[in-house]
């Protein structure tokens, strides 16, 4: 199903504030598969200076979206926001999103984050000017009253009160004061997205044929799996686990203990880790965990994070509900579903239609190679002399649109060899195109290793091209 209540979404958003923001580290990775990007908007470079005046005490502008401007301020939030949820993408695989933000290929990386954040602060200007125009808005009682709903509904669903939560955020270096603000720009965001959502879609009547349709399609959703609740004491070595089950059996209290002594993001809430499923956990956690009766405590557990003690807490059954028992609220998320798919087609509409200008030379120009290669590459390579760029992997990204522009020529070439309508003086053509595309790659990658050294990424590339049958350059030129 496509859709979450915008109670789940705003709490997976607390949720994800207090691990990614704070903690940056997670008990155990849950197996996802990494997120789609977001949508690109139509995104223009532009000829004006790289930073327009801004009202006064107010950050500068990265860009305009409809003529509305986008700030800094704005901007470096947005790429944090992206930095973190690749980060807990990366961390389920065991890999370090910010360890890859250097270097070459993190230049390149990290343009690519820039360009995404930026498309995303594009796309809540969309929404924000759609809603002034519809007269949509709430106000600060509106979003306080609703934060503190979730906030409640929050706590309850990790068994913490707002003392131990508080504790927690401060555990990690956090604050409450910074937590509640962000938590509630976000609750004022998802408060406005479902008006205005509600507003373009209009009233939704479904008739029991098609509500019975959409249990069918989603009926997974509406099926629990078998969970388990559990907290756990995670240690560093046997012998302190060890410790921990003699503490436990001479009667010491569970939660005080993980408190004292689990090394795990979870140990200031007691080591709760809540309801999960079959394939959420690492296999030698999820096994000991689903094995054990509620009140029970399992015996020393290894895993490739340490050694857990874990204690059963909770035990659902699977449930297989049938559509008479939930028809309400399956008549509302079809209804929701309905209005999420107009919203979509009218956002996706509004997002390519909108005119955004980068005021950030570089930012455009590869934004503009994304939409189209030959004049993005034109915007790079005029880079080169402009005095608001000082960017030493700027030879590394030029050449990089240029290995783009030789695989397209030779995709070119190929199809055109296969099917049998090209003359030879065309194909030759071709080749001349893709021989002068890799020459020139080639020398933007020496000229980014004579600034910036021998960078493992760059020398990956210039062995790439060294090993093609179609370049033609002179072998010392390669490393």
């Amino acid at each position: 199903m496509q859709r979450r209540s915008l109670v789940s979404i705003v709490l997976v958003v607390l949720f994800a504030m207090l691990i990614a923001g704070c903690s940056r580290q997670a008990d155990q990775p849950a197996q996802v598969s990494p997120e789609q990007p977001s949508p690109s908007a139509s995104v223009e470079a532009t000829d004006e200076p790289a930073t327009t005046p801004a009202p006064e005490g107010e950050p500068g502008v990265v860009a305009t979206m409809n003529g509305r401007p986008l700030y800094q301020e704005g901007l470096d939030r947005e790429l944090e926001l992206v930095i973190d949820q690749y980060q807990q993408v990366y961390a389920q695989f065991g890999q370090d999103l910010r360890a890859n933000l250097v270097g070459a290929g993190g230049r390149e990386l990290g343009l690519n984050l820039e360009l995404e954040a930026l498309n995303r602060l594009a796309g809540r200007e969309i929404l924000v000017e759609e809603a002034e125009n519809r007269g949509i808005e709430f106000t600060d009682a509106d979003v306080d009253a609703r934060f503190d709903e979730l906030y409640v509904e929050f706590l309850a669903s990790r068994d913490m009160s707002d003392e131990e939560f508080s504790a927690y955020i401060v555990s990690v270096g956090g604050t409450m004061e910074e937590f509640r603000e962000t938590s509630k720009r976000s609750v004022r965001e998802q408060l406005v997205v479902e008006a205005l959502r509600d507003d373009i879609a209009g009233p939704i009547d479904l008739s029991d044929a098609e509500i019975a349709t959409f249990f069918e399609e989603n009926r997974a959703e509406y099926e629990q799996e078998e969970r388990v609740r559990a907290s756990h004491i995670l240690l560093e070595t046997r012998i302190e686990a060890e410790v921990v089950l003699e503490d436990l059996a001479d009667g010491a209290d569970f939660a005080e203990l993980a408190k004292e002594r689990s090394t795990g993001p979870s140990g200031p809430s007691g080591g709760d880790l809540g309801w999960f499923v079959r394939g959420q956990m690492v296999p030698p956690f999820e096994e000991a965990a689903f094995a054990l009766e509620v009140g029970e405590t399992s015996e020393v557990v290894e895993t490739e994070f340490g050694f857990h003690v874990i204690l059963l807490t909770g035990h659902e059954e699977a449930v297989s509900p049938a559509l008479e028992d939930i028809l309400d609220k399956v008549r509302s998320d079809a209804e929701a579903a309905e209005a999420d798919v107009a919203f979509r087609e009218w956002y996706q509409i509004a997002f390519e239609g909108a005119d955004v200008k980068i005021e950030l030379p570089l930012l455009a120009a590869a934004r503009l190679r994304n939409d189209n290669l030959e004049e993005g590459l034109k915007a790079l390579e005029a880079l080169v002399d402009d005095d608001r760029v000082d960017d030493p992997y700027l030879p590394y990204l030029i050449a990089l649109a240029y290995e783009e522009r030789r695989q397209q020529l030779l995709t070119e070439k190929s199809e055109l060899e296969e099917s049998g309508s090209g003359d030879a003086a065309a194909i030759a053509d071709l080749e001349s195109r893709i021989e002068d595309a890799a020459e020139r790659a080639v020398a933007l990658y020496n000229e980014a290793i004579e600034v910036v050294g021998e960078d493992p990424a760059i020398l990956v590339r210039l062995a790439e091209l060294g090993a093609s049958e179609t370049l033609q350059t002179p072998s010392e030129t390669a490393p």
